[in-house]
């Protein structure tokens, strides 16, 4: 019996549509998501804080000029950002060789509970320059959303370096406190490597007198746009203290909820294929070295 032909073809899947030169009127994808790693949660029931996401935005500007923050919402305006009404104004912190830190800590559900979901985004104008931060997808927290995400939770005190290797930043007395959510990520795989002394003694036997272990920690990023990467990298990672809180329902290896840490190891995306959102895997250890025990 014959089963005819089989035909086969090659398909390339891409994450957005892309116009048609001879139809160049297609308009915007109404099928798009919000991105890769671009949404924030908040509840409307909950103020808890693992429920309810939080973002930093964080300008040095001149004392001398004027500076304006604004919320917007699918492009408009929709509040100033000069009181604590959505989160936390910082405007009178300190000043050092005539430039002061002006910035704002949005609580996402102070947002959500005014104006709703949606497509969200801050904007500074100091003098006449303009800087607008990308935007974000506000949701409303779901279990189906949090899952298969890491929040991570970072402050910053210190003097760190910048994109721009010739430069620095000074957050020294700021302690910033800033958050990011990773979507399609998952943080734990949890393992204590020891280390043991001892003393060995004639016959042979050997008598422990110092046991402990940091217990490790791993990050695995499936896929993060190459555009949030140099935030991992030259922020997230330099803060003075990192706290990871996993979403994934699925977490064979244990809950791990403000787990504090520091980095271990080095940063290494994986950029065979080419593809255009690189996925790492990071190694963290316990941020206290207490796991430990002593022999009289």
């Amino acid at each position: 019996m014959s089963w005819g032909e089989v035909f086969k073809k090659d398909i390339l899947f891409i994450d957005e549509r892309v116009a048609d030169p001879n139809n160049p009127d297609v308009g915007p994808n109404p099928f798009q998501t919000c991105g890769l790693c671009c949404y924030v949660l908040a509840s409307v029931t909950s103020d808890d804080p693992l429920v309810n996401d939080q973002t930093s935005y964080l300008e040095f500007t001149p004392i001398t000029l004027p500076t304006v923050i604004v919320l917007k919402k699918d492009g408009n305006f929709v509040a100033n950002l000069n009181d604590n009404t959505y989160g936390t104004y910082f405007g009178n912190l300190r000043v050092k060789n005539n430039m002061k830190p002006v910035g704002y800590l949005v609580n996402w559900r102070l947002v959500l509970l005014a104006f709703g979901e949606g497509d969200y985004s801050v904007e500074f104008t100091i003098g006449q320059r303009v800087v607008e931060y990308p935007s974000v997808c506000l949701k409303q927290y779901h279990i189906l959303d949090a899952d298969e995400t890491v929040r991570i939770e970072w402050v910053t005190n210190s003097i760190i370096g910048d994109k721009d290797q010739r430069l620095t930043r000074d957050f020294v007395g700021l302690n910033w406190y800033n958050q990011i959510r990773l979507c399609d990520s998952i943080f734990g795989k949890r393992r204590a490597p020891f280390e043991v002394e001892s003393t060995r003694y004639n016959n042979g036997y050997e008598r422990t007198i110092r046991k402990e272990f940091r217990e490790e920690y791993t990050l695995t990023i499936r896929k993060l746009d190459i555009d949030k990467h140099p935030i991992l990298l030259y922020d997230t990672l330099m803060g003075d203290d990192i706290i990871i809180t996993d979403y994934n329902a699925g977490n064979n290896s244990g809950k791990y909820t403000s787990i504090e840490v520091e980095v271990n190891g080095s940063y290494e995306p994986n950029y065979s294929g080419n593809i255009p959102a690189p996925g790492l895997e990071l190694t963290f250890v316990d941020k206290y070295s207490n796991r430990r025990k002593r022999y009289r």
